[in-house]
């Protein structure tokens, strides 16, 4: 059985044509949110990442584990 990323890979995107992006509202407005989502989740990684390396771990309290 085949892993759930390798299913997602092999279905076909729909290409989106300019004349459809400016006619469709939604679809606009659909591919900002996802680019917006994207920029957040990469952000957060970053930020998670670069205060995993300046913080240490044995603080007390464990402030920054509940952070998330």
């Amino acid at each position: 059985m085949h892993h759930a990323h390798v299913n997602f890979k092999e279905q076909e995107m729909e290409p989106i044509t300019l004349e459809r992006f400016l006619n469709e509202p939604d679809l606009e407005r659909c591919l900002h949110a996802a680019a917006r989502r994207a920029r957040s989740r990469t952000m957060h990684r970053l930020v998670k990442r670069l205060v995993g390396r300046l913080v240490p771990e044995s603080l007390p309290g464990g402030w920054l584990a509940r952070l998330g």
